[in-house]
C-alpha cells in the first residue's frame, strides 16, 4: 500500500487568520508540532515495513518449487511426445513412399 504524505503543515494560515508579524506571537513549536506528528507517522510506517518478512514464507516457497517441478515434468513429457511424433512421421513417410512408387509404376506401364 502506498501512502502519500503531504509536506505542508496540517494547519496553514488563511487570509482571515493573523500572521505572526501582524499580531499574536506564534512560537516555533506551533510550526514544528505538525512536522513532528508527520515524522512519527512515517516512523510507524517504516516500522511496519521493517517487521515484514524479508523472505518468501516457507509455504509459498514450497508451492513455487512444486509448481516448477510440475512445469519441468510437463516440459519433459512434451519433449518426449515431440520426439515420438517425429519418429511416427518418419515411419509413415517411409511406408507411404513405396505406395506412391507403386501408384506411379502402373500408370507409366499402361501408357507405354
Amino acid at each position: 500500500m502506498i501512502h502519500i504524505l503531504h509536506i505542508l503543515p496540517a494547519k496553514s494560515l488563511t487570509s482571515d487568520e493573523q500572521s505572526p508579524i501582524d499580531g499574536e506571537a506564534v512560537t516555533g513549536e506551533d510550526y514544528i508540532h505538525p512536522c513532528v506528528e508527520r515524522l512519527q507517522n512515517v516512523e510507524q510506517i517504516l516500522d511496519k515495513l521493517k517487521n515484514r518478512p524479508a523472505e518468501i514464507p516457507r509455504e509459498k516457497d514450497q508451492m513455487l518449487l512444486h509448481s516448477l517441478e510440475r512445469i519441468k515434468s510437463v516440459e519433459f513429457d512434451l519433449d518426449k511426445t515431440k520426439r515420438q511424433v517425429a519418429v511416427s512421421i518418419e515411419n509413415i513417410e517411409q511406408e507411404i513412399l513405396p505406395l506412391e512408387q507403386m501408384k506411379i509404376e502402373p500408370t507409366t506401364n499402361t501408357n507405354s
